[in-house]
This record gives structure tokens, sequence and C-alpha cells, in this order.
């Protein structure tokens, strides 16, 4: 009797962790698919020249519209650029801080994504490589001026860095199981 509980819940055990380690898997591939599609309708949009956004603000922009596309370095990995930060936002691409600038607004430009999807790639981004913006008013190219890692510390994470900036953000470190402890930080400046 002793031997077959054992069984079950061994068996039990081991579906369960199947079915995590499945519901991750399926995770990651379906966030990978959607940012591909978004990034095929985004790029759609901008090439009909879309323009009834191109405010100089982005005051009329509603949370989770595709607002643009980031290229990362000489690898072009292609992210969508959606506006807000929520955890759905997120989900589909990089997330724009609502409140903060967008070219070819002068203010800094925050964008936040998950370190495991969107921005699994800043862990190689290094300084002096380029980064490509494209929205509907046009394409704007960034050079990184430097990475950092910092505490979880709104005051560190938003401080004044520069008209004209780039601010990437994500969790740190990158393989890490779990809420990461720290946020990695990639600031650039707009190219002349």
């Amino acid at each position: 009797m002793k031997k077959i509980i054992y069984k079950y819940v061994v068996l039990t055990i081991i579906l369960l962790g199947t079915g995590l380690i499945l519901s991750s898997v399926y995770e990651i591939i379906n966030a990978k698919y959607q940012m591909k599609k978004s990034i095929y309708n985004i790029e759609s949009t901008l090439k009909k020249g879309n323009k009834d956004k191109s405010k100089d603000d982005n005051k009329n922009i509603e949370n989770n519209e595709f607002i643009g596309v980031l290229t990362l370095g000489k690898n072009n990995i292609k992210i969508p650029i959606i506006e807000g930060t929520s955890e759905e936002s997120l989900k589909k691409g990089a997330g724009h801080l609502g409140g903060s600038g967008m070219p070819p607004n002068k203010d800094e430009c925050f964008l936040f994504g998950h370190r495991d999807t969107v921005f699994s790639h800043l862990q190689y981004i290094k300084k002096n490589d380029l980064l490509t913006l494209k929205n509907c008013t046009g394409e704007y190219k960034y050079k990184v001026i430097y990475t950092k890692v910092t505490e979880i510390n709104k005051n560190e994470i938003l401080k004044k860095y520069g008209d004209n900036t780039l601010i990437l953000v994500t969790c740190y470190p990158f393989r890490y199981i779990g809420s990461a402890p720290k946020r990695y930080i990639v600031v650039c400046s707009l190219e002349k």
C-alpha cells in the first residue's frame, strides 16, 4: 500500500514539475511570437507614413498602443515599443514610461522590458554600440554611453540623465530565477 501511495506522489510531483516547465516555455515562445507579429504590424504602419500620432508629445497616445520599434546593435534585434509599463504592455514589447520623452521630443525616453524576453539581449550591449528607435516621426540613432547595475530605487533609476537620452531598464541578474533584486540600465545619447 505504501508503495502505491509513494508512486502516486512521485508521479504527481513529476507531472506538476513538467507542467510548470512547459508553461514557462510556452510563455517565452508566445512572447517571441507576439513580438515578431507586433514588429511586422508596426513596421507596416510606419511604412505607410502614418503621421496622425506624430505630435511633439505623447499625451494623446493610449496605454498598450504600439508606438515604435527599437533595434539593438550589431545583431539587429528588433523590439516593439508599447506605450505604458503595465504587465500587459511588457508582454508585448518594451514599455515606454508615460510622461517620459519620445523623439523628436528632447526629454529623456525611458523604456522598460523583461530580462528574459524583450530585453534578454541587453546583457550583450556594450559602450559605443548603436541602437535605432523608429517611430511615426522618423528614425533616431543612439549610441550607448554606459551600462550600470543599480539597486531597485526609483530615484536612482528615474534620475535626470540629460536631454536627448534613451534609457533602457530591465531586471538584473539576467539568469536569476524569481524576482531579480537589482536593475540593469543602459544609457544612450542621440547621435547628431
